[in-house]
């Protein structure tokens, strides 16, 4: 098993990937834990990660996926703001560091 710990204090990568696996090691590959990885206009990728059958994905889709999605591409870059302005839910969680990922009850 995994000890949490030894991430609690590394900061994200700026590979959106490494940090992906991460997430998947600290929750030692958990086929519940999904990731879908996108593009984010002016961003390079992005990746949401939620735990299967804790999430709605219709939902998920329609009022996440969707308008990050279509974001606006007039930006040169796509920040939490404006991620939080367009995305149409309150159980959205952003976290800039493993640290807040574990302590978020999101995920």
């Amino acid at each position: 098993m995994v000890d949490v710990l030894d991430y609690r204090d590394m900061p994200f990568s700026t590979e959106l990937t490494v940090n992906v696996d991460i997430v998947k090691t600290i929750y030692n590959h958990s086929t519940d834990i999904k990731t879908r990885t996108f593009p984010l206009a002016g961003s390079g990728d992005a990746s949401l990660l939620f735990i299967d059958g804790m999430v709605n994905e219709s939902l998920l889709d329609v009022h996440v996926l969707a308008p990050l999605l279509h974001a606006r591409t007039d930006k040169p870059q796509i920040d939490f703001a404006y991620i939080c302005s367009i995305v149409t839910t309150s159980q959205l969680t952003i976290v800039t560091s493993f640290e807040d990922l574990l302590k978020s009850p999101s995920l």
